[in-house]
């Protein structure tokens, strides 16, 4: 992931810098400073640097030799849906500077000394630790916890907390907070309270199945306060996971804000079992309308064996939420996998309206049946000459020459976006 940073430095008071993790292939992050990507003033870029100035692009390393608890590095960064910046290189609050402070927001990883499911805060600048969060997941074997996703809660700048499933199927929650008057519950704490820290605060669901994706967050659907969480379920990390036949989903989970009323029971989210049928565009699934009343999210089952290894996605304009699903060939030695781009309205969990098909031939649906190479991701969608949402997958299902599209809820009053200059 990629991302600029303040540096302190008033000749170079910003840098863009590069942080990567090692997967299965060790235990560490590393991090570059690739500021230099096209020339300078002095007609200076990669190309044409010394070896002196090159031996200045690695910034740090974090490794498990200087924490025991980082596992192995696999994470897929948290992507904004709208303008594609990496979520996790971001200035967070704190309790001595009001204006907050720049840290890379990680995971540990699976397979670490411990087993557990930790949160770092790494200064942007050293690599040092500045905040470390262990969760509480109870249970046997191995643990980690999986990619975060670092949110804004109050609009002010600065990301205050942090959403991360584990491999032992809890989706947990991360907070600058402190106790309220009644010392009863955690509440958000503006930057810069010197009684506000960052805390584990708990899990908001607790799924059983493992959660290997970053989640993705929005405001809460009306009549409710708080944030929508939507994650998925599964993992492919061992030899052992391509022939699982486990029953996975795909959850949207309501966090209302109350800590000590965090967790959402099973009970609590309406069930949503699609049913597949075959048109000509291919094979396609649907659902009928869940009843929502009462309810603080819903749960889409999915096949056997098939799972959610990929980071959901926001398309804008359209009030659904994208994943991708994959089914395994179930042979280790045989590439590629089946799945589904599926899309599901955040609110009332109807179909996502995922469009396919030409002319008559076109029809509306919630998931399309993909044939994939590799594990079938999503990727944020663009807005095509037709002012259409287009899906963007890594599969040639989505490369076709009319690729399918998300149908849109109609734009925005006012402006879309736009990007606010701070002074903190």
């Amino acid at each position: 992931m990629v991302g600029d940073t303040q540096t302190g430095d008033t000749e170079n008071p910003w840098r863009t810098m590069l942080i990567g993790g090692l997967g299965g292939g060790g235990k560490a992050y590393y991090a570059l400073d690739i500021s230099r990507q096209t020339a300078n003033t002095s007609g200076q870029k990669f190309s044409n640097m010394t070896e002196a100035q090159l031996a200045n692009i690695p910034m740090w390393e974090f490794t498990s030799v200087q924490d025991s608890d980082l596992g192995y590095t696999y994470y897929e960064p948290s992507i904004d849906s709208i303008t594609g910046r990496f979520n996790q290189i971001a200035k967070i609050a704190s309790d001595t500077v009001a204006t907050g402070v720049w840290r890379a927001i990680l995971n540990n990883g699976y397979g670490s000394s411990g087993n557990n499911a930790v949160l770092f805060f790494l200064n942007t600048e050293t690599g040092a630790v500045s905040t470390k969060l262990t969760a509480t997941s109870s249970g046997s074997g191995d643990n980690g916890l999986s990619s975060p996703t670092p949110v804004d809660t109050d609009g002010d700048g600065l990301v205050d907390t942090v959403y991360a499933g584990d491999i032992r199927g809890r989706l947990h929650k991360f907070q600058f907070s402190k106790p309220d008057v009644s010392n009863t519950n955690y509440i958000l704490a503006p930057s810069g309270d010197a009684n506000g820290t960052w805390r584990y605060i708990g899990s908001v669901y607790e799924s059983g199945k493992p959660i290997t994706a970053a989640p993705v967050v929005t405001p809460a659907c009306t009549g409710s306060s708080g944030w929508q969480v939507m994650f998925g379920t599964g993992k492919l990390n061992e030899n052992s996971d391509f022939t699982n036949t486990d029953t996975n989903a795909f959850f949207s989970v309501l966090d209302g804000g109350t800590s000590s009323t965090l967790t959402v029971s099973s009970s609590s989210l309406a069930e949503i079992t699609p049913t597949t049928s075959t048109v000509i565009a291919g094979t396609v699934r649907n659902w009928s309308t869940p009843n929502m009343s009462g309810k603080k999210g819903w749960k889409v089952n999915l096949g056997a064996g098939e799972r959610v290894l990929s980071n959901p996605s926001l398309p804008p304009d359209t009030g659904a939420v994208l994943f991708g699903t994959a089914k395994p060939s179930g042979d280790l030695c045989v590439a590629g996998s089946s799945g589904y781009l599926m899309a599901v309205k955040v609110c009332s969990g109807d179909i996502g309206g995922i469009a396919v098909g030409e002319g008559v031939n076109r029809v509306i649906v919630g998931g399309y049946g993909v044939s994939a190479s590799g594990i079938l991701k999503v990727s944020n969608t663009y807005t095509d000459t037709k002012n259409k949402q287009t899906i963007v997958c890594n599969q040639p299902d989505c490369q076709r020459s009319i690729p399918p599209t998300i149908t849109s809820t109609g734009s925005p009053a006012g402006r879309y976006s736009w990007r606010q200059i701070l002074s903190r």
